[in-house]
């Protein structure tokens, strides 16, 4: 068996990531600006949360499982990003970058 197949397998059976709620909030902070409230949705392999702000706006924060290979998610958002510039009024979720501008961020 090759290695791109036991990466995939590992993918599908490894546990998502589970961070707590508060820690959530502080990454959300400190790299967003974002001062919101975290609570978990369901979510097959990664953590999924939806952060609520002060204003009610709500957001979506992904913390990608750690065995995914960077250049899934890397495709992912570059497929969101070139939606968002090719036709604007599509509903489809848009990527918001961090302070720094980057569209992923490391924790």
């Amino acid at each position: 068996m090759d290695g791109r197949v036991n990466n995939a397998w590992s993918v599908l059976t490894a546990r998502e990531p589970a961070n707590s709620l508060e820690y959530v909030e502080e990454v959300a902070y400190e790299y967003y600006g974002l001062k919101a409230i975290a609570s978990e949705l369901a979510c097959e392999r990664d953590q999924l949360l939806m952060l609520e702000d002060t204003q009610g706006e709500r957001y979506i924060l992904r913390i990608i499982n750690p065995v995914e290979p960077p250049e899934i998610s890397d495709f992912q958002t570059r497929a969101l990003l070139h939606i968002a510039e090719t036709d604007p009024d599509l509903p489809v979720p848009r990527v918001v970058p961090a302070l720094n501008g980057d569209a992923h961020i490391t924790v």
